[in-house]
């Protein structure tokens, strides 16, 4: 076999790696995020979904690093709520984090993602009191 031919093949495998690692590393479009309409997007803006009201200390969540949600929900007798959410466009299996009742309607929790392979992601659940729930997202940023 020439050196050539060994040479675009060689040439030919790493480009084919090179537009592989692009097309499944893709950051999530703007146009992707219009899917999450029905999810309250949690950021520090407040969010409200069926008379709960989200909110994160921060825009975007980084990886390993805490964040603090904090929750009204009107209404319910639970003394903590259950976040759990699971990774939209990468498979991070299902993380799940408790809000405890803090006074009247609020509750407080942390969450602390774990780290994946793609700069940006992110992660879509439900934030529930045992016996209703509203859809959430938190986006996520190395």
């Amino acid at each position: 076999m020439s050196n050539l031919i060994k040479f675009g093949s060689v040439l030919l495998a790493l480009s084919a790696g090179f537009i592989a690692a692009k097309w499944f590393n893709a950051p999530v479009q703007p146009t992707d995020l219009k899917a999450l309409n029905d999810y309250c997007v949690v950021s520090s803006q407040t969010c409200v979904q069926q008379n709960v009201t989200i909110k994160a200390n921060s825009d975007t969540v980084h990886p390993l690093i805490p964040s603090q949600l904090s929750v009204t929900w009107v209404d319910t007798a639970a003394k903590q709520l259950l976040l759990t959410l699971e990774g939209r466009e990468m498979e991070m299996g299902k993380v799940k984090f408790i809000l405890n009742r803090t006074s009247g309607d609020q509750f407080q929790g942390e969450v602390i993602l774990p780290v994946c392979t793609s700069d940006e992601m992110t992660w879509v659940g439900e934030l529930s009191d045992g016996s209703s729930s509203v859809k959430t997202a938190i986006r996520m940023k190395r």
